[in-house]
This record gives structure tokens, C-alpha cells and sequence, in this order.
């Protein structure tokens, strides 16, 4: 079955989409925990790097990421541009350069003299 998306701006027709089978779920779910898995394995370098690539993309790509949104939603597209796709590449931006600091390992001091020969460490782990 196909859902047609229409530009709420001008009522106009903008795409045929095929509907999500939802018998295809439990593989499309196994397929996302298996690809979890290998981004949980990568170091902050190595996801930085990807997350660059995407800026990348997006930025290479914004006049017509920029006019997809547009046609979808009905926004100009000076306005998909400045709320939609900049945001994108600035968040990419920001993730590739930050996560490690952000998210890396951190040291906790021992909160009373009875836990002074004790070390905590606060770690985050990927989850989805």
C-alpha cells in the first residue's frame, strides 16, 4: 500500500511512498541491534570520523535537503534551511568534536574520609 506525501503549502502531490510492512519488523529490529553493536565497539575516534562523514553529506547536500523539507512540510526553503539542515550539520559538528569529553570515562572523587581509599568512575555506554 502507498501513501501519498503532500506539501501542506500547496496541497500539491510531492511523493508515492510504499507504507512500512510491520511483518518485517522483528528482522529490521535484529538488523538495528546488530548494527548497535558494531557502533558500540567503535572508539570515540572512530564514531567521530562517521558522524564527520554525515556532516559532510549534509552540508554537500543542503540546497536539496533543504528543498526536500520544504516540498514535504510546507516551510520555505530559506526556512528548512535555517531550522532543519544547518541545525543537522551544526549537532554533527558539535558530536564529532564533543562526545569523547562528554561522554568518555570520568573519575569521580570519594564523597567521605571513610571512602577515601576507594575510586569511582562514571562510564556511558552506548545503547541504541
Amino acid at each position: 500500500m502507498t501513501v501519498t506525501d503532500i506539501n501542506p503549502a500547496t496541497g500539491a502531490a510531492v511523493a508515492e511512498l510504499n507504507e512500512t510492512d510491520l511483518a518485517g519488523m522483528p528482522e529490521r529490529m535484529q538488523r538495528a541491534r546488530a548494527a548497535q553493536r558494531q557502533w558500540a565497539a567503535k572508539s570515540f575516534k572512530e564514531r567521530a570520523r562517521h558522524i564527520d562523514l554525515m556532516r559532510r553529506y549534509i552540508v554537500d547536500r543542503a540546497e536539496d535537503l533543504a528543498a526536500t523539507v520544504s516540498d514535504s512540510n510546507g516551510k520555505t526553503r530559506i526556512d528548512a534551511l535555517a531550522t532543519e539542515v544547518l541545525p543537522c550539520a551544526l549537532a554533527c559538528n558539535w558530536y564529532a568534536k564533543n562526545a569523547g569529553k562528554v561522554l568518555g570515562p570520568q573519575k569521580r572523587a570519594a564523597g567521605h574520609l571513610l571512602f577515601a581509599n576507594k575510586r569511582t568512575e562514571v562510564s556511558h555506554l552506548p545503547l541504541g
